[in-house]
């Protein structure tokens, strides 16, 4: 039987960061405007519950959320880092080839329309193993230097 992960909770907030960028860096205590600007998620709170599920915790934040598009970017950041992928009962059953964060992970079947993988990961691609032969065709082309001509 494999040890059930303790959880880790955290009370804390999300932020939504604003990172702005402008053609110069302002002197000391000079104000200048900026041309565009990024959203990106923050909170320290919110960061370290990122951090510890993407190293393998058991992770549940305790925060307050509006309706709104900074909820929708701490939802997104979260949903990022998770080890359970669902949604895939149309492979019930299946061997899958899995790509998380660019490592490949092997070995698993989808089982109850999901897969779970060893490590948390936010970048994961899940699909149908399936193999491919290539075969190179000679350049065909008359009265016509060619690289294979040099």
């Amino acid at each position: 039987m494999t040890p059930t992960k303790k959880p880790i909770v955290i009370l804390g907030i999300f932020v939504a960061d604003t990172a702005y960028r402008a053609d110069r860096q302002p002197k000391m205590g000079e104000t200048i405007l900026g041309h565009s600007f990024v959203l990106g998620p923050g909170g320290k709170g919110s960061n370290q519950s990122v951090a510890a599920a993407m190293a393998g915790g058991n992770v549940h934040i305790i925060t307050r959320l509006g309706n709104d598009a900074f909820a929708d970017i701490a939802r997104a950041t979260w949903a990022k880092a998770r080890d359970t992928f669902s949604g895939l009962s149309h492979s019930e059953g299946k061997a899958v080839a899995i790509l998380a964060d660019g490592n490949v992970v092997g070995g698993k079947t989808v089982t109850g329309g999901s897969v779970t993988i060893p490590t948390p990961a936010a970048i994961v691609t899940i699909g149908l193993p399936y193999e491919t032969h290539i075969e190179t065709l000679e350049i065909n082309a008359p009265q016509q230097e060619t690289l294979l001509d040099k």
